[in-house]
């Protein structure tokens, strides 16, 4: 399939075959970019320029706001598609990582003025370095996720200690211990990063953002915990382990605070640059603000009930609301399947006379942007029913045993 069509019909471009190289003339690729020659038709650029979001991009005013300090890189690799200098070779379209970091640096920025992220530019529709496939990052180094930086700290089992730094106790913040030396990251490289002995030492660094962490305006409820879950990391459950922020904490952090760290002169730090958290895929234990607790089963000879917890440990309060496999809302008033709210912050999701061939499949708890999902299978195949008030009657009890 050609590039053209590709594009123009949403899918992805991996693997698509390369115009005739030709010499680079987009004045934000020269002088003194890092290849000469493209696979972009003409045609093909004069199409994507009717794209407004794209526009906004190219202006050069924006692009020295410095959103990212890749977008150059981003908008050269995919205008001016890098190309085998002998023309032998597929063209090399932009990574999707190298796409990721920008957007989640620019987005807040278009929309600010009214655009959206450029549909040309969905991140989604690039190969992806980190899955092995060729594409061109522009000298983007792919950060590795802070577990391997840890893993390269020195061998000092260090102590596990209550956090006195003000700033990270109290309210707003995901943990209470952190463990020292404390390793924070600088670079790309597994092995850079910077190692402090004392809470106060670590934090320091991060001196110039630490009013955006004592006010509110949306910023502050997700970039405490971040930072703090960052410069004095939680206490791992192994060793001198650390329990590090989820990458979608990072990602709802970076999302509230870009914008305003623009206007103060601020760029995000790349200490907290969110490739390197953890999904909760990947670190089920990773710190964010929704949580889903362990699925609690009450069983009797013929029935056997279930109880699923779910909680946003964050403020202000954000009440979690449970879906079904199909996605549709669980309700509070059916009396089999259903939901209660046992306070502001916790909602459990409770499944009377539970049936796999019922009942099975994946449920999904979300509050704002956080959402996690529990998978309900293989629990029991009832033979006959049971009641299911008792069930109900018991969620307030479940509470008081959290």
């Amino acid at each position: 399939m050609c590039l053209v069509a590709s594009l123009l019909i949403g899918l992805p471009i991996q693997g698509t075959t390369a115009a005739p190289c030709e010499d680079i003339t987009e004045s934000l690729c020269q002088p003194g970019f890092n290849y000469t020659q493209t696979a972009m038709s003409n045609s093909l650029r004069d199409l994507l320029r009717d794209d407004t979001s794209l526009k906004m991009l190219q202006n050069l005013p924006f692009a020295r706001m410095e959103c990212s300090p890749y977008l150059q890189n981003l908008l050269c690799a995919f205008y001016a598609t890098r190309c085998d200098q002998d023309g032998g070779s597929p063209a090399l379209f932009p990574c999707r990582e190298l796409c990721a970091e920008v957007k989640s640096g620019c987005v807040a920025v278009l929309q600010s003025f009214g655009f959206g992220w450029p549909e040309n530019l969905e991140c989604e529709r690039f190969p992806s370095h980190n899955a092995g496939q060729e594409c061109n990052l522009e000298d983007f180094r792919v950060p590795p996720l802070i577990d391997e930086i840890n893993s390269n700290r020195p061998e000092d089992e260090g102590s596990c200690e209550p956090i006195t730094v003000k700033i990270c106790t109290g309210s707003g913040v995901l943990h209470s211990q952190t463990r020292t030396p404390i390793a924070v990251s600088f670079g790309s490289g597994p092995e850079d990063f910077n190692l402090y002995q004392t809470q106060k030492e670590s934090l320091d660094v991060i001196a110039p953002y630490t009013t955006h962490l004592s006010r509110g305006s949306g910023c502050q409820e997700f970039l405490k915990p971040l930072v703090c879950g960052v410069y004095l990391p939680a206490c791992g459950v192994h060793g001198r382990d650390v329990t590090l922020p989820c990458r979608d904490l990072c990602e709802q952090a970076q999302s509230s605070c870009r914008l305003s760290m623009i206007t103060h002169g601020l760029q995000w730090p790349s200490s907290l640059d969110c490739n390197r958290f953890p999904t909760e895929v990947q670190s089920p234990e990773c710190l964010s603000a929704l949580s889903v607790g362990e699925v609690e089963m009450l069983a009797s000879d013929e029935s056997v009930g279930v109880r699923v917890p779910c909680t946003f440990s964050l403020s202000p309060a954000v009440q979690p609301q449970w879906l079904a496999p199909d996605g549709t809302p669980v309700s509070d008033t059916d009396k089999r399947v259903f939901v209660e709210a046992a306070d502001k912050h916790l909602t459990v999701l409770t499944i009377g006379e539970f049936s796999d061939s019922v009942d099975s499949g994946e449920y999904t708890c979300t509050a704002g942007n956080f959402s996690r999902s529990v998978t309900l299978d293989d629990i029991f195949e009832p033979a006959s029913g049971t009641s299911f008030i008792l069930l109900r009657s018991c969620v307030a009890c479940f509470c008081h045993s959290l």
